[in-house]
Formats: C-alpha cells, structure tokens, sequence
C-alpha cells in the first residue's frame, strides 16, 4: 500500500483542542467547522514559556525553497529509525527559509484516565478514542532562526504497521505541549522537548511511533519519503 493510499484510510481532519487560562475551555474540530464551548472544568494552569510571535509553516514552504537540495549531513529521505535514534532533516520555513534540525523521537504514551476524563469532557467527540501523547526532542543545527515555528504541520504519530493515525492538538495542556518553539532554540546546542498528540478510536491500532512528513519536500508520505520512527523489532 502507498503511502498516499494509507493517509485516506485515515480519518478525515484533526482535532484541535484549547485548554486556556485553567478555566474557560474551547474546542475546534477542523473537519466539522464545529466550535463547542463547555463550562468552567478546573485544569492546571500552562507553564510558563518565553514569549514568542508562532509561525505557522506553509503548506507551500518547499515550493518556496530557494535552495532544496538536500545538504549531505541529513538522514536519507525514507529512513526507518529506532526510537530514541537522532535523525537530521532539512525543514522548510517558508518566504526561501529552511534550517537543518535534528529529531529525536521519544516513545509515544497513551494518555492517562484521569486525562482522557477531562479531554473526554471538553471535546464529546474523543469518546470512544485512546489519546497518544508524542515526544520528540528538537535540536536546531544550521540555517535560518526557528524561534516562533510551529512543528504540528510535520509530525504525525503512527501504527506498527506506519499506518498514519490521526492529529489531535492540544492548547496550553501540561500533560502534553507543543506550541511554538521556544527562542532558545536558536542559541547553539540548545534543544528543546516537544508533545505532539494522536487519537484514535479504542479497538483501532495504537499510535506506537513516530513519523517526520511535510509535504512537497524530500520527506514526504505522499512520495513514501517521511522519516518515521518505530519500536525496536
């Protein structure tokens, strides 16, 4: 099966969920246009971080790239690697930009009772799923500034089988952050510890790896090219 096949197997859209403040709750599904605003549900309030303007990455980021051949250090595009192993990927920003980073791919987690109780009750439409919480460590080793870029486009959380399983973003949610990257993380050496989120439903196959796509690059699922990252066999 290819990898276009695979991603239409999929579910049609991502959730995104917003836990802001502690208190007020809002939540948006992109593929329903559906806003739900629920009561005040008591939550921790969000850890503190530099401020930083986010950057959202352009679905034509590569179609922009003034120089798209792929420096020699970066790992092949199709690669499968263990998890906990570094990859090093070219990352297009947009407007000609690109930095070369370097992901490490944490093992995915399923998310808590106590967290699927409060998750379940703001958004009715997780009932039902398991919530896969995805750490990836982000080390910036070349090019442009990656102060402000937000990840959540180029990472997806992925079956045994590398089977895509669908995006869940979650705002402000301490069990698990992404947001923009910090402003650290253009200082050398400094890396930084992300949270991406996966959901699918109870009797679907987890989210146990981890997977580096975005489209028009070299990596990229469409063109079976995406870095992934999976449990050792």
């Amino acid at each position: 099966m290819t990898d276009s096949a695979r991603r239409r197997r999929t579910s049609p859209g991502a959730i995104i969920g917003s836990i802001a403040g502690g208190l007020g709750v809002g939540i948006a599904l992109t593929f329903g246009g559906l806003t739900l605003i629920n009561g005040e549900i008591p939550l921790p309030l969000p850890t503190p971080t530099p401020t930083v303007t986010p950057q959202i990455l352009p679905s034509e980021a590569w179609a922009q790239a003034t120089a798209p051949a792929l420096p020699v250090s970066v790992t092949p595009p199709a690669t499968k690697l263990v998890l906990g192993e570094a990859g090093q990927v070219e990352l297009a920003l947009g407007k000609g930009l690109s930095a070369l980073i370097s992901l490490t791919a944490g093992t995915p987690t399923q998310a808590s009772d106590a967290d699927l109780k409060i998750l379940r009750k703001v958004t009715p439409q997780l009932t039902g799923m398991n919530v896969f919480y995805l750490p990836i460590t982000v080390t910036k080793v070349a090019g442009d500034p990656l102060s402000g870029v937000m990840l959540d486009p180029v990472i997806f959380g992925v079956t045994s089988d590398n089977i895509v399983v669908q995006q869940l973003t979650i705002v402000d949610w301490r069990a698990c952050r992404a947001g923009p990257l910090p402003a650290a993380i253009d200082q050398p050496g400094s890396a930084v510890t992300l949270c991406f989120a996966a959901a699918a439903a109870t009797d679907a196959p987890a989210a146990v790896g981890i997977e580096f796509s975005q489209s028009g690059g070299p990596y990229d699922a469409a063109k079976d090219t995406a870095i992934s990252w999976l449990p050792k066999a």
